[in-house]
């Protein structure tokens, strides 16, 4: 699942939302706010130029949302062309549910009690998204590295 998403509080650009595959992407534009805004996608994968595609939306205080269907290696972003005040927030989702890769280890930190508690959640939020059986680097599914992650925890327990 790719989500970009921040604040305008002077014109620029948005963070890109980099695709690989062919998506219908949501986009939204909310807060207090007065200025012009419009969605931008890269003429190339080098995104050395980008070309605006859909609405200028000159507007105060509004809420925009919509769906663009992107192609292959599109990439997206949001350009804030006129800034007359206030805190524009965007967001740019893929819509995509499932986790594609995992890219770093995360460090789980607290007390033993917190840290079960952390990982019991997550293994809530793994089974009721179905993505159980996905494999991580090391071959394992996530719920085999929970389980790992779990047993981790045990041991060092009884080491202190």
């Amino acid at each position: 699942m790719a989500v970009v998403s921040g604040t305008f509080i002077a014109v620029g650009e948005s963070a890109v939302l980099r695709l690989a595959t062919s998506k219908e992407v949501d986009f939204s534009l909310s807060g207090t706010y007065a200025g012009t805004f419009y969605l931008e996608k890269a003429t190339s994968p080098a995104e050395l130029a980008w070309e605006r595609i859909g609405s200028l939306y000159k507007t105060a205080d509004a809420t925009i949302k919509g769906r663009y269907k992107t192609g292959a290696n599109d990439s997206l972003r949001w350009k804030c062309f006129a800034y007359t005040s206030g805190t524009a927030t965007y967001v740019l989702d893929d819509n995509d549910d499932a986790a594609t890769s995992v890219k770093e280890e995360t460090l789980v930190v607290g007390t033993p009690t917190e840290q079960r508690k952390m990982i019991d959640l997550l293994e809530d939020l793994v089974t009721e998204a179905k993505l159980s059986n996905i494999v991580l680097v090391e071959g394992l599914s996530i719920k085999d590295e929970l389980n790992r992650l779990r047993a981790d925890i045990q041991t060092e327990n009884r080491n202190v």
